[in-house]
């Protein structure tokens, strides 16, 4: 019985690709992956930004997935572009100001499984808010920090986790 059911579980595991203990999917015959540089696009431009999302993309694929980060040649490719950087009024107060101001980035992520031909664009967008008597400068790197933190869960999540 035991034997059966292990054959059973084996079969199960092996049919869809690698699985790895954190609910990453990894397509089989995906070895290798390749996370160039996001670009930053948005009209505003924060030089950590996109320095940022990258390395902790990259970090989050080498520490959960057995891919192995690559410059060339590449089983999977993930890229992307910072395409909306921008502070908005999020809440309004009792008078014509805003209580809250929000912070928005939007990164369009690209995905190509080079074995598969598998392929897809998505937008990913994510909003911090802080309150309306504080300079963004002096919480935009925790906004950031917040902010990539919740878009590469989204970003990981679509391209390696199958729910």
């Amino acid at each position: 019985m035991k034997a059966y059911c292990y054959i059973l579980l084996l079969s199960l595991f092996s049919a869809c690709g690698v699985y790895s203990f954190t609910g990453a999917s990894i397509p089989d015959g995906a070895e290798t992956i390749r996370i160039p540089l996001i670009d930053n696009k948005a009209s505003i431009v924060v030089p950590s930004l996109a320095q940022t999302i990258t390395e902790k993309l990259q970090d989050r694929c080498a520490n959960e997935t057995p891919l192995n980060l690559t410059n060339s040649n590449e089983d999977i490719l993930l890229s992307g572009k910072v395409t909306k950087y921008e502070s908005r009024p999020q809440a309004a107060a009792g008078t014509d100001r805003a209580a809250l101001n929000e912070l928005v980035i939007a990164v369009e992520m690209e995905f190509l499984n080079a074995n598969t031909g598998e392929k897809w664009t998505q937008l990913f967008t994510q909003t911090a808010t802080y309150d309306n008597a504080t300079n963004l400068k002096d919480v935009e790197d925790d906004l950031i920090e917040e902010i990539s933190n919740l878009m590469i869960d989204e970003i990981f999540n679509r391209a390696f986790v199958n729910w």
